[in-house]
């Protein structure tokens, strides 16, 4: 059966340590009266080393269905030669944006629920988000008058909005169909002998929409993810200035007479 100990690979005579082991000779009795750290779950994933799986993006399969649907459609996006003037911007660089944006999106949301931590400040994952919201829950609570988690649930927005995307992935997808739908493959004469020729006669307005879809749909979601970063790091602010503003109250007589005589404002003396 294993244990957390047997993970440490401890090999050595204990012997050696002599009185090292228990100085006092009641490290038994300590020990014995300190709670569990954990629950018999936990302490057997631990020994097993099972400490990942335990949460998901619940908008993962609609994000991957966007990211597989913009793959696919990059591909016959960028294999023929259209009957119609070429855009500014060809068809297939706005669908290459709309797949970093779902790329972006879906880091996001999974760093939101606690698939990835965030190896960057600025950017939440499942705890720091909770952790800075509960935090301005409670100063709302009890100065605005707040009674609901929207303090918390706003750094989460984006992994709520799965009726939304589902409704972008169906817009893609009929997108992609009618798009698919106007390409021919023909056979031309050349100097080396006959080849094929992928062609599409997709009219300059039906090409026109689908952009036009594609863009909305990437800026859907890229103000998806701004508005949760934008939130956090107003929450972030709010907490920063918290601590300092804390702390101008519940004076030392030293630091009272400090402030008073030397180093307080007349802007702080005048609000003690």
């Amino acid at each position: 059966m294993a244990s957390i100990f047997s993970r440490l690979n401890y090999n050595f005579d204990s012997t050696k340590f002599g009185t090292a082991l228990d100085p006092t000779g009641d490290i038994a009795a300590k020990l014995n009266k300190s709670a569990p750290l954990m629950t018999k779950w936990q302490y057997d994933a631990l020994a097993n080393s099972d400490i990942s799986g335990y949460f998901q993006n619940p908008v993962a399969n609609v994000s991957n269905s966007m990211f597989n649907t913009v793959n696919s459609f990059i591909t016959i996006s960028t294999s023929v030669n259209y009957n119609v003037a070429t855009l500014a911007i060809p068809i297939d660089k706005h669908i290459s944006n709309l797949k970093n944006s779902i790329v972006s999106f879906t880091q996001h949301t999974n760093r939101l629920s606690g698939v990835a931590i965030s190896d960057d400040p600025t950017k939440p994952d499942f705890n720091s988000a909770l952790g800075v919201g509960e935090i301005v829950l409670m100063i709302t609570n009890k100065y605005d008058g707040i009674q609901n988690n929207v303090p918390i649930l706003g750094n989460f927005t984006s992994i709520f909005i799965k009726d939304e995307l589902e409704a972008e992935l169906a817009q893609l997808l009929s997108d992609y169909n009618k798009f698919n739908t106007t390409i021919n493959i023909i056979q031309l004469e050349g100097e080396g002998g006959p080849y094929n020729s992928t062609t599409s006669n997709i009219s300059q307005s039906v090409l026109n929409n689908i952009v036009s879809n594609v863009i909305s749909s990437m800026t859907f979601i890229d103000n998806q993810i701004q508005l949760d970063l934008n939130f956090y790091a107003q929450s972030k602010s709010i907490v920063d200035d918290y601590s300092k503003i804390s702390q101008m109250s519940n004076f030392s007589p030293l630091k009272l007479y400090f402030i008073n005589n030397y180093t307080g404002t007349e802007k702080l003396k005048s609000k003690l």
